[in-house]
């Protein structure tokens, strides 16, 4: 080959150059199946594979059994296909509902699904700040299970708790110093206001009294000094304004079969509700 231009033309020459992309110095492992085990869960894995405002939502659930020793409680756990690197560090662009305060959640790994180990419990309480991060100690390609759940089991703690998430990922670096994702390279998440966990979330659990029914309704996220409950079978609606205090048990009285759909709203903001929630006997 040969270089020609207004002065003249080059001697021939054998030697040629290319320039190619720079190697992604890591591979961004993302999970690929996911466990529901207790809780309430809105959307699916697929939602955490991209920091893009898709969120995952798992909600504590009230355990059964005798009212008075009843606790919420949360597991969910994702399965990753992990790729070999010099440093393996999972990364999650999630959040905690703020309250109950007394709640703590904490990702734990595994590379069984049997023996899991627990890192520091999630303490954002808002979308939008770093990413919770945590360096695995290995190496070597191999499925890592990722669990999240609640601590508190406490009878009596009834309170339900949410984790938001939006995205999860193993980073598999390819040598040098690991780099941890930015939450600004992805989409401009929706304030905490559009987010599910920042609507009402209500728990409805059925059980008998004596053979009556009666339903425990627990709720989270109401702003109002009293909330709005309904309560539907068939094309009939009973509404009732009760103490916005996180709990209230409707004794309906009835025997038998039967189907109920429970709905909260805000007293102050009607049309603010939570998604229905069917309780039959």
């Amino acid at each position: 080959m040969r270089a020609t231009n207004s002065v003249g033309d080059s001697a021939y020459s054998n030697l040629a150059s290319a320039t190619t992309p720079a190697a992604q110095p890591y591979i961004d492992n993302l999970a690929v199946a996911e466990t529901p085990i207790k809780g309430s869960v809105t959307g699916s894995y697929t939602a955490t594979q991209a920091n893009d405002g898709v969120y995952e939502t798992i909600a504590e659930k009230l355990t059964g059994g005798r009212v008075s020793k009843r606790y919420s409680e949360l597991a969910h756990q994702w399965t990753f296909n992990v790729a070999a690197g010099s440093s393996i560090d999972f990364y999650a662009n999630a959040y905690r509902s703020a309250s109950p305060a007394y709640e703590t959640f904490k990702f734990w790994y595994s590379t069984n699904g049997v023996s899991f180990t627990d890192m520091p419990a999630l303490t954002a309480t808002s979308d939008g700040g770093a990413y919770f991060a945590y360096t695995l100690p290995f190496t070597t390609a191999q499925t890592v299970y990722i669990r999240l759940t609640d601590t508190d089991h406490f009878a009596g703690h009834t309170s339900i708790g949410t984790v938001v998430v939006d995205h999860l990922l193993i980073r598999s670096t390819l040598g040098g110093v690991p780099v941890a994702p930015s939450v600004a390279a992805g989409a401009v998440a929706p304030a905490e206001s559009s987010v599910s966990v920042a609507a009402l979330s209500l728990l409805a659990v059925g059980s008998r009294v004596n053979g009556a029914q009666v339903v425990d309704l627990s709720w989270s996220g109401a702003t109002s000094p009293n909330v709005l409950v309904k309560r539907t079978k068939g094309t009939v609606t009973v509404e009732s304004v009760t103490i916005n205090d996180g709990a209230e048990t409707d004794a309906i009285g009835a025997r038998g079969t039967g189907t109920y759909v429970y709905t909260l709203c805000e007293s102050a903001a009607p049309t603010v509700c939570s998604a229905p929630v069917t309780v039959t006997f």
